[in-house]
């Protein structure tokens, strides 16, 4: 089960990737659980939904399964 912290974290990076250190206290869970991918490019990362994240965003907003 998310956290209210992870998932405000997943609705931040619900229409853009956002720098890494926004919410790296909760990076680690939502690696964890597949729901991010980190990317470095040029020493900055950044956060991006995955599929899975994708999915469960459309979930807890209330969208089609």
């Amino acid at each position: 089960m998310l956290s209210p912290h992870e998932i405000s974290a997943l609705l931040l990076l619900k229409d853009k990737p956002i720098p890494a250190r926004r919410i790296d206290e909760n990076v680690a869970a939502l690696e964890r659980y597949r729901l991010v991918t980190v990317d470095t490019h040029d020493n900055v990362s950044v956060l991006h939904l995955t599929q899975r994240g994708h999915a469960v965003l459309t979930r807890l907003l209330g969208g089609p399964d």
